[in-house]
C-alpha cells in the first residue's frame, strides 16, 4: 500500500502517519463471516465494510475486471483494515490478509471500485489486495495460502488469467489480457514507463515470492 490514494488514485499521506497513529487504534465492529453457503467455492471470508467515501460504487462484472494487484500494508493486519474504516483516509482495498490461516477480510465489494492501486484506471479495471507485513520482509507460508486461496476463486470466478507478467503493464488496463501484478507494476498515469502509480510504490517488494505464491494458485 505504501500509503493511501485519493478517488483520482493520488497518495496524500505516507507511511509514517500511518505508523504513527494508527497502531494504537481499538476499533470494534461488526464482523460478518461467511463462506461457501450458496455453492460458489469462495473461501470464508469476514465482511467489514470500508467507509463509504473510501471506494466508490459501481456495478462491474467479470467483463470490467481484469487484473488482481498485490499490495503490502507496511504494517499488520489489523493496521490495514483500520486505515480503510478511517473516513478521513479516502484509500480501500478489496481484500485484506493477514498472516493466521483464514485471515481473509472483505472489505469492499467485488462489483465496487477499491482506491490503492495509485492509478484511477487500474483501480477500476482492478481487484486489490492488501497483505499484513512489509515489502522489504518474507511472509509465512499461512499469509500465502490464505491469499491464494481467495486470489484463485476472484481468478476463476472473473476470468482473470492466473499469469504473472514481468515489468511494468500497460498504460490502458483494457489492452491486455490481464493477470496478476503487484502495486510496483501499475503504470504511473502520468509517465506509464514508471511503475508503482502515482507515488512509484515498490510493494510488495522483495519480500514477495512470486514463484512460490504462483505455484499455489
Amino acid at each position: 500500500m505504501n500509503g493511501p490514494v485519493t478517488e483520482d488514485g493520488y497518495t496524500w499521506w505516507g507511511i509514517h502517519w500511518l505508523e504513527a497513529d494508527i497502531w494504537g487504534w481499538s476499533v470494534e465492529r461488526y464482523l460478518q463471516v461467511a463462506g461457501d453457503d450458496n455453492g460458489t467455492g469462495k473461501p470464508s471470508v469476514q465482511y467489514d465494510q470500508a467507509a463509504s467515501g473510501n471506494y466508490a460504487s459501481a456495478s462491474r462484472t467479470a467483463q470490467d475486471i481484469r487484473w488482481v494487484i498485490i499490495h503490502t500494508i507496511e504494517g499488520p493486519y489489523q493496521a490495514g483494515i483500520n486505515v480503510f474504516n478511517d473516513p478521513g483516509s479516502n484509500a480501500s482495498a478489496h481484500y485484506v490478509v493477514g498472516n493466521e490461516r483464514g485471515q481473509i477480510t472483505q472489505m469492499v465489494s467485488d462489483s465496487d471500485i477499491a482506491y490503492t492501486a495509485g492509478n484511477y484506471d487500474y483501480n477500476t479495471a482492478g481487484m486489490n489486495f492488501e497483505h499484513s507485513g512489509y515489502a522489504t520482509e518474507s511472509h509465512p507460508n499461512s499469509l500465502y495460502q490464505n491469499s491464494a486461496d481467495i486470489v484463485s476463486w476472484v481468478c476463476e470466478e472473473y476470468g482473470i488469467p492466473k499469469v504473472h507478467p514481468s515489468g511494468v503493464a500497460p498504460a490502458d488496463p483494457s489492452t491486455d489480457n490481464g493477470g496478476i501484478i503487484g502495486h510496483e507494476q501499475v503504470p504511473d498515469p502520468n509517465n506509464p514507463s514508471l511503475g508503482g502509480g502515482a507515488s512509484h510504490h515498490t510493494d510488495p517488494g522483495q519480500g514477495w515470492d512470486w514463484d512460490y505464491f504462483m505455484s499455489l494458485l
